[in-house]
């Protein structure tokens, strides 16, 4: 029996099957990936449950390109080159140059706060989403390949933004529930109770 205190919908539960980790045809991990389902509450990834989901109005986000899928008409293949590789059109890498900085901004703004939370590892990730860009700008990829790595800049991208919501969350605590947030299962009350009184969606498991 699965049940919420604050929440009006129950996703359905991936979570009872062993399942093969592999990205999909979009990249990403289907109802087995965090940033696209929610999952059991993990004691060391707590932030999960504050990654955003993708909304009805998210194509009019600021950071709308963290669930933007790439197609062949924004595959620009490598002039000269006898293989089939390519890197992304100059308008949409200008776009993710764009969402770079919105997201160095946001973390930037924030930094002291996070700063309190060094289990976050927040400058790590900011290493890694800039390699993620450098990959992106500078590296010829097969389709595929490409895929792959706008998915891998995606998911750091909403790391991040989910680091942001949960120091925020926690700093200024409030029962009204936050459904832009992904949220998660969990079978322990006490962690039912925590998420509620910060305004995560929880589903509690019986």
């Amino acid at each position: 029996v699965i049940t919420s205190p604050n929440m009006t919908f129950i996703p359905k539960p991936f979570l009872f099957e062993k399942a093969e980790l592999r990205p999909l045809r979009d990249g990403r991990f289907g109802v087995i990936d965090v940033f696209q389902w929610p999952q059991l509450h993990s004691d060391q990834f707590a932030f999960s449950a504050c990654i955003p989901r993708k909304s009805a109005d998210s194509d009019n986000d600021a950071f709308a390109l963290l669930w933007w899928t790439p197609s062949t008409a924004e595959f620009v293949k490598e002039k000269g080159c006898v293989y089939d590789i390519g890197r992304l059109s100059s308008s949409m890498l200008q776009s993710f140059a764009l969402l770079h900085l919105c997201l160095l901004d946001l973390v930037h703004n924030d930094d002291a706060l996070l700063s309190k939370y060094p289990q976050l590892r927040h400058n790590a990730q900011l290493r890694s989403l800039q390699y993620a860009m450098q990959r992106l700008e500078h590296y010829p990829l097969t389709f595929r390949e490409l895929l792959l790595q706008v998915a891998e800049y995606q998911r750091i991208g909403l790391d991040l933004v989910a680091y942001i919501n949960f120091v925020q969350a926690i700093q200024k605590p409030s029962r009204k529930v936050n459904t832009k947030f992904m949220g998660a299962f969990t079978g322990n009350p006490d962690t039912c109770q925590k998420y509620f009184n910060f305004g995560f969606p929880v589903w509690f498991i019986r």
